[in-house]
């Protein structure tokens, strides 16, 4: 299972529009953050994805569970980006199939 951002984030800065395309964030390594007590639990894990723009460096965090009641992103947040940006539209995540 891979974790694959989609689309991509428009922000604002000095009246002007700038857009990151997902094609542009670099993967980080995935994090287990915790495992399954019980054979039907899921597993959590974490991974993050950096670019640098023109503007500085942006991270998105990704949580998502494997296994239990299925595989579903948890939450994608945008955790680092350079003062004075307004975002327009954020950036989206799914999990898909993926060299393990």
């Amino acid at each position: 299972m891979a974790v694959q951002p989609i689309g991509e984030a428009v922000f604002k800065a000095s009246g002007q529009t700038y857009r990151i395309s997902a094609s542009e964030l670099k993967q980080h390594n995935l994090i287990q953050n915790s495992s399954g007590i019980l054979k039907d639990d899921g597993e959590d894990w974490s991974v993050s994805f950096t670019v640098t723009h023109a503007l500085g460096d942006f991270t998105w965090l990704v949580s998502f569970t494997l296994g239990g009641a299925g595989d579903s992103v948890a939450t994608c947040e945008l955790v680092r980006q350079p003062a004075g940006l307004e975002m327009l539209s954020g950036m989206s995540f799914e999990l898909a199939a993926g060299d393990e």
